[in-house]
Order: structure tokens, then C-alpha cells, then sequence
């Protein structure tokens, strides 16, 4: 406490004074002040990008990062509790509304499909239930510490400050020449900042405009007023910058409804008509220019970045397709389970059971959703009805608690409610296209917790030291235990996941040097029993199977036959924890099928597999495609065949079944027929790479062409 005491005591961050017990009262202060900093500092999550040592380096530093200050700032809370309960937050209408969504996830994940997924979630999106308590104890200690309007106007210009960063980096990426990339990215349409994903830079660009216009607002006293507001008012023309940089369709129609929301709100707060009727005719040229865009294949606004994307919506070009038949799956897995649904992030399990053979048509990687792209549906299927009422319960509370008349009588608080409501609504209109992500996720719950402020009629003063003496026996004792959980899950959950992907990565990098040498560390490694074996073990199998084949006989076979057992092996102790893993099953199979051509007997657990995982997936064109692979191995000629043919039927758009069906003719040496099935895959939109133009050369050389 003494590192924090002087951390307190050199930072520029206002002081609150206390009366009473000095040496007493400063224990308090300095625990309070401990927390907002570390509050603070998890506003600059955005920020961590781990290239070098982390698998998926955008997200899995960011989310350490913050889950551990939320821990370290929840055990000084605790310890703050344990002396003085004025601390403990005070019933909310959104407090209850964000504990109501929070236990929703918890029973709607306990009777879903796959508790260890919703817990933890994994290494690419780290969005277990875990991560999601983390946001609602921040959003607690928020309410709980910041108690005054200087502590919240330090919150949003810190907050405001990190997303400039965050949009800086991506105007450098937008300008690194070629061949010296920022971030990986260099003279790029579009770009990514720290943030790895073009929508969720344009959404956190969208937010960090409506958190510097509340700071225009909010932030306007004292001497310097005029230069905040030249300040704030270049952020805000940055935060727009940043939306068209991302060339994201979703940020940019959520800002527009943002400030369409925003210029009626305006309207309504304000009395002068002119003023009014400039706004309408305002968003009725808003309304004219998008409609023409979305509307008309040649619109002149089409020439403008991002909006000429917008025609896509009409046309469902781009990926407007794929986004509505996973909307339609989430659906359907609602209907599956509509009153808890299938558990938190357990997507991937509906999308495999619900699975449209379209998403073929766009490549092999589209085959493979773990969210539906639209956060609505997302808590649809995996929350039930109860679960999306929840959720929306967190903008439908503030929504209505903003909205009442009677808080549009003050002209301050009027003003600042305004880029509050177009906020709100702008995330929520964002969600119509994508997903709740980490960076984004924390601004929601940060606005959150100053609407919870704000509904309050002054600044809450900081409590006396006589009143610690009234904290009950059992609020110590739930104080220690909560600490103690608080201690065992930082280890387990920051400490040791930090660990396991900075020790994988590692090895990643040595795999691809000395395969051979590393390969025996590596399923060590896959081994060893951590809340992230999972993601190891999968990832471990996933390179194996990436190997050069290695033929019978030839210098290290069977070095290469032992790692493809070791795989093998891997991921059926995977499979058997995480058993509605399709992606993987079919991974072991592929193990499976190398293998077979080793001269291991693993055909009939080959067929074990398929027939377990086609109820899984029954419409999933990649195991027919596989099965009828094994049937021809095995032999089976026409089985092989009518195997492929099914593929082909469930959506016979896709060229994927018809060079399937060339090869399996080629192999049994009927050529003509591979050439015809060869002629419609073309016809399909098959394009071979440099392997298969190797086997097209034979079946052309056989037909005489």
C-alpha cells in the first residue's frame, strides 16, 4: 500500500479531503485512490497488441491485461468493504438490470451445452462468462468510487485519450509506406489500428465520438473551456475519420442512426424553432443520401469509401449473405431452446446443428461460425428469451431512466444526456452486425455506470471514518472469501492463461524451424492440465496435421507416423471432454486418414466418427465429402460415390462435390466421367491451385485433350 500511497500522492488526479482521524482516514483514501487509478488504467486495454508473443495478439493481451487490474482493484475493494460498507453499491434500476443479465448468463450456461466453453470461451474471442463478470465487477467498483463529477470527467478524457491513440494507429497504418507495416498493415483502404478487426475499429471509433462529444458538454468549465473544447472537438473529427478509415459498413450505419437519434433529441431539448427546422431538414437529406446509396447501383455518394458498401445491403452482396443465413441458424436454434437456450458462447454448437450448405458457396473458411454476427440472435440462441430480455435490458433501463421528462428540465443535465441516449443507441444499433468485443464491451459498461451516476441529484461525498466501525461480522467475512476467490481465479484465469499461450506461441515458432525436434514438447505441452488445454491440444493437432505427408519407406516416416499418432491421440482426449466439437472431429479424421495410409487399422474409428458427428452437423458437406474419402479407401466404390453425390445435392451451386466426384472417377480409372465432373466443378467456379492442376493434367492427358 505504500507504492500506492506515494502513486496517490505525486498524481496530478484531484485528492478528496477528509475530516476526522487523519492517519485513519488516509487508509480509506488511499484504498478509494488505489482503485480509480487502476480503473483508470484498464480504459487503455485497447491498446496491448502482443505480436511476437501471444497467439491471436489483438485480443488475448488486451483481456489479461484488463481481467487482471479488475482483479487486483476488486481485492482492494474488498478490503475497502471489510472497513467500511458505504461502499457497497446502492439499488439501481440498472444495477439490477446488469446483476439480473449477469445471473441469466450463469443459469442459461449451466443448463447449455458446453460449461467449460462459456466459462472460459477461448484464446481467439476470450469471451467465456468469466471475462463477462470481470465487466460487470468493474462496472460495480465504477459506481461504488467514482463518486464525483471530477472523477468522472478524468474517466472519460483518459478514456477519450486511449481511443485517439487507438485511431492513430490506424491513420498510420492507413499511410506506412509499402513494405513497412504498422501493426501488419501498411498503405491500406482499410485499416485495423490496435484493435485487428476493421468493425470493431469503425464501432470504437463510433464510440469514441459520442464519449468527446459528452466531454464537450460535460467537461466545459473553468479557465481553459475553450481550449478543451477545441480539444474534444478534433477528436470528435478524428473519431469520424476513423469510422470511414475502417471501411466497415455496421459503424458507419450505426453512427448515421446515432445522429439522426441525436439531432431529434437536440430538437425536442431545444426551443428555438429555427433550430429545429434546420434539423429535420438536416436528417431528411441524411435519410435521402443513405437511402440512395443502399437503393441505387450508381448513386454519386457510391464514390465515397465505405458508403458504396452500403448497396450491398439491397443486393445481400458481400458478406450481407452469410450474415443472414447465420442469423436465420441462431434462430433456429432458438426454437430449439427458447427459454435458457444453448449457453454463453456456445454458438459454434447451434451453427454446426443448424448448418446451411450455402455457406459453401463462399469458401471452405465461411463454413465455420462461433458467433452469428448480430449479438441480438447471438442471445437468442444462446441465452433463450430470457437471456435476450436481459440483455436488452441494459439499454432499454438506461434508456427509459434518461428518457423520463422530468430529467429534460434541467438544461445541464439535458445536454449531457443527449450524446449519452445517441451513444446507446449507436452501440445498439452497431450490434445488429456484429458482436460484443472487449474494447467496445468496456465503453458500453463505462457509460453504464455514469448513467448510474448521473441519475443521482449531486456528488456523493466520501464517507466518514466512524461509520466503518458498523460493518457487519459477516460482510468481513464475506469480504475475506470473496478476496481468497478473487486471489485463486487471478492465478488460474490471468497468471496461468499468460503462461500457457506466451509458452505455446513460443513453441509455434520453433514448429515451424524443427518440426521434428519440437514436436515432443509440444504434446508435453498439450498435455498438461490448465483451463486453456483445450485450445492447446486443438491448435497442437491443427499443426501435425499440417506436416508434409511423409510416404511409407521414405527417410522419416516414421517420426512423422509417431507425431500423427500423437495428434491423434491429442485430440480424442479432446473430443471425449468437448464431445460437439465438429471442426475437431473432422481435424481427427483427417489425422485419421494419414494414418490409414501409414498402414494403421483406423478405418472402422474412422466410421465410429462420421456416424457419431452426422447428427451433430447433418447437412455439413464436408463430412459426406470425407466419409465417401474413407468409403474409397476401404473400397467401397459406390458408396464413395452416392457419399459425394449427397454433398453435391445439398447445394449443387458448390464446385467442391464435383471435384470430389472427379477424383474419386479418376482413381478407379474412369476418365471421361472424371473429365465431365471435372467440366462442371468449372462450371461451378472451381479454380485449381498449383496441386490440383497436377491432377487435371492427368485426367486431360487421359481423355485425349
Amino acid at each position: 500500500m505504500r507504492f500506492f500511497g506515494i502513486l496517490v500522492a505525486t498524481t496530478p488526479y484531484p485528492l478528496l479531503r477528509k475530516e476526522g482521524t487523519v492517519c485513519k482516514i488516509m487508509s480509506n483514501v488511499r484504498l478509494v485512490q488505489s482503485i480509480r487509478l487502476l480503473l483508470l488504467a484498464a480504459v487503455f486495454m485497447p491498446l496491448f497488441v502482443g505480436l511476437k508473443h501471444y497467439s491471436f495478439p489483438f485480443i488475448v493481451p488486451k483481456v489479461l491485461f484488463f481481467r487482471s487490474l479488475v482483479d487486483i482493484s476488486f481485492l482492494f475493494y474488498v478490503w475497502l468493504i471489510a472497513r467500511d460498507q458505504s461502499y457497497l453499491p446502492k439499488k439501481h434500476p440498472l444495477i439490477i438490470a446488469s446483476s439480473l443479465f449477469i445471473a441469466v448468463s450463469f443459469l442459461s450456461s449451466i443448463f447449455g451445452v458446453d460449461w467449460h466453453n462459456s466459462w472460459w470461451g477461448d484464446f481467439e474471442r476470450m469471451e467465456g462468462l468469466f471475462t463477462l463478470l470481470h465487466f460487470y465487477v468493474y462496472f460495480l467498483m465504477l459506481v461504488a468510487v467514482f463518486r464525483t463529477k471530477a472523477d468522472w470527467v478524468w474517466l472519460f478524457r483518459v478514456s477519450c485519450a486511449a481511443g485517439m491513440l487507438v485511431i492513430g494507429a490506424g491513420i498510420i497504418q492507413r499511410f506506412s509506406p509499402e513494405g513497412h507495416p504498422f501493426l501488419t498493415l501498411s498503405s491500406q483502404a482499410r485499416v485495423f489500428g490496435t484493435l485487428g478487426n476493421y468493425i470493431y475499429f469503425g464501432h470504437y471509433s463510433m464510440m469514441m465520438f459520442w464519449i468527446s462529444t459528452l466531454l464537450f458538454v460535460y467537461d466545459s468549465e473553468g479557465q481553459k473551456r475553450r481550449i478543451k473544447q477545441y480539444m474534444y472537438g478534433a477528436a470528435g473529427l478524428l473519431s469520424v475519420l476513423g469510422i470511414f478509415l475502417s471501411g466497415s459498413r455496421g459503424p458507419l450505419l450505426a453512427w448515421i442512426a446515432s445522429i439522426m437519434a441525436g439531432g431529434m433529441l437536440v430538437g425536442i431539448a431545444t426551443r428555438r424553432r429555427s433550430l429545429r427546422a434546420g434539423i429535420v431538414g438536416i436528417l431528411a437529406l441524411i435519410v435521402i443520401g443513405i437511402g440512395s446509396v443502399i437503393i441505387l447501383p450508381n448513386s454519386p455518394l457510391s464514390s465515397i469509401g465505405v458508403l458504396g458498401g452500403l448497396h450491398d445491403i439491397a443486393t445481400q452482396g458481400g458478406t450481407a449473405e452469410t450474415r443472414l443465413l447465420a442469423w436465420n441458424i441462431a434462430w433456429k436454434g432458438f426454437i430449439d431452446r427458447p427459454v435458457f437456450g444453448w449457453g454463453w458462447f456456445n454458438y459454434y454448437a447451434v451453427f454446426n446443428r443448424h448448418y446451411d450448405p450455402q455457406f459453401l458457396l463462399h469458401s471452405w473458411s465461411e463454413t465455420w461460425f462461433d458467433h452469428s454476427h448480430n449479438q441480438y440472435m447471438d442471445m437468442l440462441a444462446t441465452g433463450g428469451a430470457i437471456g435476450f430480455v436481459s440483455y436488452l435490458s441494459l439499454f432499454a433501463v438506461p434508456l427509459w431512466m434518461m428518457g423520463k421528462k422530468k430529467q429534460w428540465k434541467e438544461p445541464g443535465k439535458r445536454w449531457v444526456r443527449i450524446p449519452l441516449l445517441a451513444a446507446l443507441i449507436g452501440y445498439g444499433v452497431n450490434n445488429l452486425f456484429v458482436f460484443d468485443y472487449a474494447s467496445g464491451f468496456l465503453l458500453l459498461w463505462v457509460i453504464l455506470a455514469f448513467i448510474v451516476f448521473a441519475d443521482g441529484n449531486a456528488d456523493q461525498h466520501e464517507s466518514r471514518f466512524d461509520r466503518q466501525g458498523r460493518v457487519s461480522v459477516s460482510i468481513r467475512f464475506v469480504s475475506v472469501l470473496l478476496g481468497a476467490v478473487t486471489m485463486f481465479f487471478f492465478y488460474r484465469g490471468n497468471v496461468l492463461a499468460y503462461s500457457v499461450n506466451r509458452g505455446h506461441i513460443a513453441l509455434k515458432r520453433q514448429f515451424f524451424q524443427n518440426p521434428a525436434a519440437v514436436i515432443p514438447q509440444m504434446v508435453e505441452f498439450a498435455n498438461k492440465k490448465h483451463p486453456q488445454a483445450r485450445d492447446v491440444r486443438n491448435d497442437v493437432a491443427f499443426m501435425i496435421n499440417s506436416l508434409e505427408r511423409v510416404p511409407p519407406g521414405a527417410p522419416g516416416f516414421d517420426a512423422y507416423r509417431d507425431a500423427v499418432r500423437q495428434g491423434a491421440a491429442i485430440l480424442e482426449e479432446n473430443l471425449r471432454e468437448f464431445p460437439l466439437d465438429v471442426r475437431r472431429w473432422l481435424l481427427l479424421t483427417q489425422l485419421y486418414r494419414d494414418l490409414y495410409f501409414s498402414g494403421d487399422d483406423v478405418g472402422n474409428r474412422m466410421e465410429e466418427i462420421f456416424q457419431f458427428i452426422l447428427p451433430l452437423s447433418p447437412r455439413r458437406q464436408q463430412i459426406h465429402l470425407y466419409w465417401s474419402e474413407l468409403e474409397l479407401l476401404q473400397g467401397n466404390y459406390e458408396e464413395a460415390v452416392a457419399r459425394a453425390k449427397h454433398a453435391v445435392d445439398l447445394e449443387p451451386a458448390a464446385f467442391e462435390g464435383y471435384w470430389f466426384l472427379a477424383k474419386v472417377e479418376a482413381s478407379e480409372g474412369h476418365w471421361q466421367a472424371a473429365r465431365e465432373w471435372y467440366n462442371e466443378a468449372v462450371a461451378h467456379g472451381f479454380t485449381p491451385d498449383e496441386r490440383q492442376q497436377e491432377q487435371i493434367k492427368i485426367i486431360l492427358e487421359q481423355t485425349n485433350e
